[in-house]
């Protein structure tokens, strides 16, 4: 496409000759090229425009006494009549009138639509169609539009088709093709005489696609291709780009891969401010202001290391305080509001100052949202922001203290929220210039603006220019990679009218436009072709296996053809060959920086390593270690019980033998190290919570009816159920199931639910327990066996009316089963019944006639032990060898402390992949074998 730069070199020294381009991106760098291409020493960058600007500037010459209206002004004048409609509903069905008061949701969708009106009235007054609802509220809307622009002295650039009689000005439009309303405005250009349209020619048909197995390969192949573009024909990496549909998605791989081959980039697409990181402060004040301050928005505020903050360590007091107290939410008192962070500091006098730091910071964010005007957020805002508050210093009433400093920002994020702040005064001027349009909810609007309005960071560093797709179309770079080409991801299509219904929009004769062989030209034509005569700087290519799924190449192309041989020397895989053969594989000539820092980190690990390693889930831990005396004093302090008479015993629970034969490694973290998983969460009653709860009112339960009839008697059922509902309130006001606040509001509102359940559960009771007297409540109970001291303690045991005791565990929801409750094969799964009844047997002298699970939830009731109710568990003769296999364990836990050994006899990785250990102790991962005594080979580089 040589005629881009011909005209431009012939006109370039005529001052009236203005180029106009499809973008603004294409404008700008052709301003920027032309220079060394034609030997121009400057030249004035307005004469090369977009195809926006040109629409604006030729119809301004017409109506010099207006000014165009903007997209901000188009929101803020749906928002007002969306308020107007909400009052006294006259749109049918654009907002159907029983959504008239939640009208705001429809301002986004109504003011995109605002400039397509005109275009809209033409084609329906051609078509002579008889207006329905729809067409009704579109020409209302339509009029009130235009009224507000006549009365504010503004003008709809798509709406004006004045004659075009720029006289001092001559005007060259490239590639037509690429302009969505180019069609509109085609019979008013062509017959301009100051006005050149230049198309696309024949010539500018785009070459080959070229098809790659996978999205990775394909960027790898592009990024090695920059790398020797740039090595071998000296182009500068600034000077060449890639553009990629779908780029959000893909972005993180290209970077990566950018990074690896040290080439620098730099990105040149846009995203919404609020996106960034200092841009997100607004999103993030309105969640908590929106949600009343609940855990989750708050935390998401203050531990978001991206904001300046003022105070973090101050941040990080308040959310652990929240997690301690559990304030997840704000709840509802007799329908009072109760803020959970100021009943918690309630509660926590000691707490005063963090509760003057909620307080100011509360008030800060709940005056910024609530203010009534973009100049009272921006007061509000700085008043937030600046200050100086000393933690010996009282916030005073209706002041609150300066919660973030500009020093504690990066230059990138002060850059952002510089922006944000400069959007907001954009608005602020808006207010004064039209005083009728500010938003019943100026906070909520301006977050609007920043969700939507794109931010390009400036950066100073030079590198590969990465674009989203048909940005930089027709944009003269050396060398271009357009990747992602496929069918969905690179078609351009072109609807106008496109809010209405696809029947409507046939009626009016609207049709849809592809653009995408205009674009796949100008990629083409562009560039490499038009400045340096080599069209192999440009490649376009396609995946059939992108990041989200499956993907064909863009039909544009009828053959596509294979990725290209004579791949570029990769000097990451050459090394990786390298190191797997060092016998028959050529070391790379040249690495990069890279590779040499991770061989140097890798290689001063091993060197690190002691002589005499020692992995902890391969031997026992060696006496010879300075660890082990650490570990025993630990061991003793945690596990060993002494005892008059008995000297050092070891404590053994079924807890601790469940735990120790699951993952040694992971019971000696978690009992011994006190390692135990951190969730930084408020959280609600959990089943453990509701476990203790539960166990709490069943002790309180049978111990009134141990006393009352000392058996269970069916008979008076009725009764022990109202003694349920009333153990239930007192336990709901009194027993902290967890810390904070909400213990009490939540538990009596789930009383009445806790207290059915075990009414139910008292019926199961009935059914199979029917006269067995109320025994042991909660009874702890030891013995020893040999050097170990057993533990336990039973929820409860009952005696048959044949005086045989029985016991009996409770859990919320499921309950082990009776296999692993017993010795199947002289494997126990879990201990916790076999440990009970060695326990019971051994305190009490008698022999157990049964042992049972007992699901709440479930009411279902688990024999290990007896048959009760059908229930179809063993004798206790059978389970003999059960008792007899947990001695053989209580010996093994025992003998493996004493040697200091927590290697697991077996071990899953699927286990360890869930383990809350696995970072610790690493089994999930796998890595290199350690080298012999001669250390790692030496590669050429070191």
């Amino acid at each position: 496409m040589k005629t881009v730069l011909n005209i431009i070199s012939g006109e370039i020294k005529n001052q009236t000759s203005r180029f106009v381009f499809p973008s603004e991106t294409a404008a700008s760098l052709w301003s920027q090229k032309i220079c060394g291409f034609t030997g121009e020493r400057s030249i004035a960058l307005k004469r090369f425009i977009a195809w926006d600007r040109f629409k604006e500037e030729v119809v301004r010459s017409e109506l010099q006494d207006k000014e165009p209206v903007s997209s901000v002004i188009r929101k803020l004048f749906t928002e007002r009549l969306i308020k107007q409609n909400a009052l006294r509903p006259f749109f049918r069905a654009l907002i159907p009138p029983e959504y008239a008061a939640e009208g705001r949701v429809f301002s986004a969708s109504i003011a995109a639509l605002l400039p397509s009106l005109g275009f809209w009235e033409k084609r329906l007054r051609e078509a002579e169609e008889e207006a329905d609802d729809e067409d009704q509220d579109l020409a209302l809307l339509k009029a009130e539009y235009a009224q507000f622009l006549e009365q504010e002295n503004l003008f709809e650039p798509s709406w004006e088709r004045p004659p075009l009689r720029d006289r001092e000005h001559q005007y060259y439009i490239f590639f037509p093709e690429a302009m969505e309303d180019f069609t509109e405005y085609e019979s008013l250009l062509c017959a301009e005489p100051s006005i050149h349209i230049v198309r696309l020619e024949a010539g500018d048909a785009p070459g080959e696609l070229y098809r790659f197995d996978s999205a990775r390969e394909e960027i790898r192949r592009a990024v090695l291709e920059i790398r020797r573009f740039h090595e071998e024909a000296g182009i500068p990496f600034e000077d060449m780009a890639i553009s990629l549909p779908g780029l959000a998605e893909a972005e993180p791989y290209l970077l990566r891969e950018l990074s690896l081959y040290n080439i620098p980039a730099r990105r040149r697409a846009g995203k919404p401010l609020a996106e960034f990181g200092t841009g997100k402060l607004f999103t993030l004040i309105n969640s908590c202001v929106s949600s009343s301050f609940s855990f989750a928005s708050v935390k998401s505020l203050l531990l978001n290391e991206q904001l300046p903050w003022r105070f973090p360590q101050w941040n990080r007091e308040l959310i652990d305080f929240g997690i301690q107290n559990n304030c997840v939410s704000p709840y509802r008192d007799h329908g009072r509001p109760v803020d959970i962070w100021l009943e918690a500091f309630r509660n926590s006098p000691r707490e005063e100052r963090l509760r003057r730091y909620y307080q100011g910071l509360k008030d800060g964010l709940s005056a910024m949202t609530a203010a009534r005007s973009f100049s009272e957020i921006r007061r509000r805002y700085f008043a937030f922001r600046g200050g100086v508050w000393a933690r010996d210093q009282p916030v005073d009433s209706g002041r609150f203290p300066g919660f973030l400093s500009r020093d504690a920002c990066s230059p990138e994020g002060d850059a952002a929220l510089a922006r944000c702040i400069e959007e907001l005064s954009a608005l602020i001027q808006l207010e004064a210039d039209y005083p009728g349009l500010v938003p019943p909810s100026p906070f909520a609007f301006y977050l609007s603006i920043l969700q939507e309005k794109q931010y390009v960071p400036q950066q100073e560093r030079s590198g590969v220019n990465i674009f989203p797709y048909r940005v930089a179309a027709a944009a003269p770079f050396a060398c271009h990679f357009v990747l992602n080409a496929s069918q969905n991801a690179a078609t351009v299509l072109y609807q106008p009218l496109k809010f209405l219904r696809q029947d409507k929009r046939k009626r009016l004769k609207v049709i849809d436009a592809d653009a995408s062989a205009a674009f796949f030209s100008l990629y083409w034509g562009c560039g490499a072709a038009d400045a340096l005569e080599c069209r192999s700087h440009l490649r376009i290519s396609a995946s059939e296996r992108t990041f989200s799924g499956w993907a064909i190449p863009h039909s544009f192309f009828a053959n596509p053809l294979d990725a290209p041989g004579g791949d570029a020397p990769d000097p990451f895989r050459r090394e990786r060959a390298w190191w797997a053969d060092r016998d028959t594989a050529e070391f790379p000539p040249r690495i990069f920086p890279i590779q040499k820092e991770g061989f140097e980190r890798w290689s001063g690990a091993l060197a690190g390593q002691p002589q005499e390693y020692y992995q902890l889930l391969q031997a026992p831990f060696p006496e010879s270690l300075p660890a082990a005396a650490l570990l025993r004093e630990r061991l003793g302090a945690v596990q060993i019980r002494r005892r008059e008479g008995a000297g050092e015993l070891i404590k053994v629970s079924a807890t601790d033998l469940t735990g120790f034969f699951s993952c040694p490694a992971s019971w000696l973290y978690g009992k011994i190290w006190g390692l135990t998983p951190f969730a930084p969460d408020a959280k609600l009653l959990d089943d453990a919570s509701l476990g203790l709860l539960y166990h709490a009112i069943l002790k309180t339960l049978f111990e009134r009816i141990r006393e009352a009839d000392r058996f269970f008697t069916p008979a008076h059922l009725e009764q022990y159920r109202c003694w349920v509902e009333e153990i239930t309130r007192e336990a709901a006001q009194a027993y902290p199931a967890f810390q904070g606040p909400l213990a009490v509001p939540l538990l009596v509102s789930q009383s009445r639910a806790i207290a059915r359940r075990l009414r139910l559960l008292l019926n199961a009771e009935a059914e199979y327990f029917a006269g067995y007297a109320v025994a042991d409540l909660e009874a702890p109970l030891e013995a020893v066996q040999g050097a170990a001291l057993l533990n336990g303690r039973i929820d409860r045991v009952s005696v048959s009316p044949d005086d045989v005791p029985v016991i009996l565990d409770y859990k919320t929801n499921a309950y082990p089963s009776k296999k692993d409750s017993s010795a199947v094969d002289g494997v126990i799964g879990d201990f916790q019944m076999p440990m009970y009844v060695r326990l019971y047997e051994e305190t009490r002298r008698q022999s157990v006639g049964g042992a049972f699970f007992f699901s709440i939830n479930k009411r279902d009731i688990g024999a290990v032990i007896g048959s009760p109710g059908g229930k179809r568990g063993q004798s206790r003769e059978d389970y003999g060898p059960a008792l007899e296999a947990l001695e053989g364990y209580i010996l093994r836990f025992c003998a493996a402390l004493k040697r200091l050994n927590f290697a697991p006899e077996e071990i899953s990785v699927q286990d360890c992949a869930a383990c809350v250990y696995k970072t610790v102790c690493r089994t999930a991962y796998s890595l290199n074998g350690i080298w012999g005594a001669g250390g790692p080979p030496t590669p050429p580089y070191a």
